[in-house]
């Protein structure tokens, strides 16, 4: 014996959302009732969900050997369109189903937060940004088209004609004339039947298509975080270096007072002031434009401002919201906590929008591939028509009626077009081989490229430590050294002033090694997909 139950297939009501989550084509559905076969080079696109419960019904069909099974099974999906009553679907799950769906619900759960409120508050800032929108709309447009693929099939034809003719017989012996009008009319329709497997591919086709424009869209959501937060690192080392310099020019215009201080005393000369003076002033030089710097990276912030979704210039005046999630993005020390938490992030290669988008590629390729073997095949046709003819006799008089009924089939034979069609399958082959090839080259490029930014990151982090553990303290002894001994007389200003730019100058270097490293991990950042704890943050608001 087989048991069914009603709660394997209770996910398949037709509902309004659930209705289009059904098997993608009719093919697919006689397939699944194990009508027909047909092999194709892919099984039907669905969404994640559909094919989880698509499989189920696959696996339900495939434990009915007989006929009177697979039409159990057949009912089962009907009743589940229309609709079974709940107390019918109420059976318990078994363990294994029960883990699956709690495993599935956790898998939700998590997918839906953030690892950090930098994180969420990042993402925020841009989900509404029109470099993300635009590809979001694009995606949303392609689901569309491909879901009018998966459910469309060749229109019915209608004729109708009208004929009329006269009839003259004269027959030689014995005399007889006879002669007759007659009238008829005929209705015949005609649906097209494209050959098992047309369909299913044409659907692949435009699956695949749908995406290849979902990953485009996580690749073009990815390059906005990036520049994002590219913008944030030059932002931190930019304010970071400003902060310095003006620290440095308050400092030399003590030293200044220092150097007139000795001159008035007779124990320093002239030279030493005005030294004193060229430094403060070189340091207000750099600190003006460092804080020109500064504002004009904060004027690039404004591009990334958060936006109506139909009004992208609306305002010229950023909102209190706004001015929070900013205020917030723009501090360091979230900044950094943030980079350290996606360099740790787990990805895989196969997984990499980029690489996956080569792979949808590829099975469009064969999807085509399939399609066009599948033009050496005859397209059926079945017919219908009814017609009446209406007879008149004009010598001898009388009148007369004929009904005629038609049914058959009729067929397309490619003779023309399958004479090169060889070229066609040729062409589709080439391109199914050259999008593996593709994607051979992308994974190992990207292998390479992340293999070298881990590199550049770890002797970046020990260059690093080497700045903060060894040069940027000796450099801060040796300016505070310098200052004493200038005091006390045993050192010349030349020397004070070497000490205090050998210090500026290590800590520049300092600030942009930490930009470095930041640019290093957004680009590895951005080739992984490990941005956002939800890698799939948007794809699926449409």
């Amino acid at each position: 014996m087989y048991n069914y139950t009603c709660a394997r297939v209770r996910p398949f009501r037709a509902t309004p959302q659930s209705l289009f989550r059904l098997p993608r084509t009719r093919t697919s559905v006689l397939q699944y009732c194990g009508l027909f076969s047909v092999a194709t080079s892919r099984a039907v696109p669905e969404s994640k969900d559909a094919r989880r419960r698509s499989g189920t019904v696959r696996r339900c069909i495939g434990q009915a050997p007989t006929f009177v099974g697979r039409i159990g099974a057949l009912a089962l999906i009907l009743g589940a369109l229309l609709g079974f009553p709940d107390h019918l679907s109420s059976q318990p799950q078994s363990d294994h189903e029960s883990s699956d769906t709690s495993a599935a619900e956790t898998r939700n759960g998590q997918s839906q937060g953030f690892g950090s409120e930098f994180e969420q508050r990042l993402w925020t800032q841009l989900k509404l940004h029109p470099g993300i929108l635009k590809e979001s709309l694009r995606h949303s447009a392609e689901k569309d088209r491909a879901t009018f693929t998966d459910f469309v099939y060749p229109d019915p034809e209608v004729r109708i004609s009208r004929g009329s003719g006269n009839q003259e017989e004269r027959a030689a012996y014995p005399t007889n004339y006879s002669r007759k009008d007659a009238t008829s009319y005929e209705l015949q329709i005609t649906q097209p039947i494209p050959f098992p497997g047309k369909l299913t591919a044409q659907a692949n086709i435009q699956e695949y298509k749908a995406d290849q424009k979902g990953f485009a869209f996580l690749m073009s959501r990815n390059q906005v975080l990036g520049k994002l937060l590219g913008l944030l690192a030059r932002y931190h080392r930019t304010a970071e270096s400003l902060r310095l310099t003006r620290e440095l020019a308050g400092a030399a215009g003590a030293l200044e007072g220092i150097a007139r201080a000795r001159y008035g005393a007779g124990k320093g000369s002239l030279s030493d002031v005005s030294l004193a003076r060229v430094q403060a002033d070189s340091f207000r030089e750099k600190a003006e434009m460092l804080e020109g710097e500064l504002e004009a990276i904060k004027e690039e912030l404004d591009y990334f401002r958060i936006t109506d979704a139909g009004e992208p210039e609306s305002r010229t005046q950023p909102s209190e919201t706004e001015n929070g999630v900013q205020a917030y993005l723009l501090s360091k020390q979230a900044y950094r906590q943030y980079l350290k938490d996606i360099q740790n992030r787990q990805y895989s290669v196969e997984a990499l929008p980029l690489v996956a988008r080569i792979r949808a590629m590829q099975r469009e390729a064969e999807s085509r591939d399939t399609l066009a073997r599948l033009n050496y095949t005859p397209d059926l046709g079945v017919f219908a028509a009814y017609g009446k003819e209406d007879r008149n006799l004009i010598y001898p008089s009388g009148t007369g009626k004929q009904t005629t009924y038609k049914l058959g089939i009729s067929i397309r034979v490619p003779l023309w077009s399958g004479l090169s069609n060889h070229n066609q399958v040729e062409a589709t082959d080439k391109e199914r081989k050259a999008a593996r090839l593709e994607q051979l080259d992308v994974e190992r490029q990207i292998r390479a490229k992340i293999s070298s930014l881990d590199e550049k990151i770890q002797k970046g982090r020990s260059r690093e430590s080497i700045f903060n553990n060894r040069l940027v303290p000796n450099a801060w002894t040796a300016r505070r050294s310098s200052v004493l001994s200038y005091q006390g007389g045993s050192a010349d200003f030349t020397s004070v002033i070497q000490a205090w730019n050998a210090y500026y100058q290590v800590n520049l270097q300092k600030l942009a090694l930490e930009e470095q490293i930041a640019l290093w991990i957004i680009e590895r950042s951005e080739l992984t997909n490990t941005f956002l704890l939800n890698a799939e943050a948007g794809y699926h608001e449409n």
